[in-house]
């Protein structure tokens, strides 16, 4: 029994320690980091609110709030099921950019997590942008992670990829069904434009727009990004919240 105990503890040591060090390896030191909080104020024609029809929407209003103000909202709100809502509602969001360096080039990732679900549910959009001076590799990274209420949760890494000179975005439909979280993390790196310049200061404007009315795939599609974040077309614009977007900044020389 000794030899036998022995040998699990060695067994430990073997394939549990190695694990947890290329943990440590893989951590990423954040340079720059830039969070926003949320409020949505959405109106609803009541009789058009639980069809997912067109002019469901009668107004949508997005303001900043406080950190405070985000964690003191009851996450029970986002359990109730769709046709107790009001004909108004509340929901709150978060988004994160960072900027950080895992290896030669620079890393530049937002999160939009939701903290309540909202009712319409279409083709939303997240996006990066980010100066000329950069440009993407092909290690760019898309998921949509959620959870229902019965407690099983998915991802889902489908979506319309744009790329432009400054920024990258995804474009995917939202889950249907009640959700108890939901959340999305574009993610992209980028190496310089020019290999012979020297870089000084690096932006990543992470942006969202939610879909709040019903829109064709190809007329969603109708968006750009910059370095003021989501640009919507004529097509796409009476569609959608905007949100302000979060811009980490980072100021050394590459």
């Amino acid at each position: 029994m000794k030899k036998r105990n022995l040998l699990y503890i060695i067994l430990f040591f073997v394939l549990v320690i190695p694990c947890y060090v290329l943990a440590e390896d893989d951590e990423e030191e954040v340079l720059a980091k830039e969070v926003k909080y949320y409020k949505t104020t959405t109106i609803y024609n009541t009789s058009n609110v639980l069809s997912n029809t067109s002019s469901s929407v009668v107004s949508s209003i997005v303001k900043e709030i406080t950190e405070e103000e985000y964690n003191n909202v009851s996450e029970e709100d986002s359990l109730k099921p769709l046709d107790e809502r009001a004909a108004s509602e509340n929901n709150y969001s978060r988004i994160e950019t960072t900027i950080s360096k895992p290896g030669s080039n620079y890393r530049y990732k937002t999160v939009l997590t939701w903290k309540t679900m909202p009712t319409y549910r279409g083709y939303d959009i997240i996006a990066i942008g980010f100066y000329a001076s950069v440009k993407i590799t092909p290690a760019n990274f898309f998921m949509q992670e959620y959870c229902n209420v019965d407690g099983n949760c998915y991802n889902n890494t489908g979506y319309y990829a744009y790329e432009g000179a400054n920024g990258i975005a995804a474009m995917f439909s939202l889950p249907s069904g009640s959700l108890k979280s939901m959340k999305e993390t574009l993610q992209v790196d980028v190496e310089k434009t020019d290999k012979n310049s020297t870089i000084i200061e690096q932006i990543a404007t992470g942006d969202y727009a939610h879909n709040i009315d019903k829109i064709s795939y190809s007329d969603a599609r109708d968006f750009s990004i910059g370095g003021l974040g989501i640009h919507l077309g004529g097509k796409a614009l009476n569609h959608y919240d905007e949100y302000s977007y979060a811009c980490a900044v980072w100021q050394g020389e590459w």
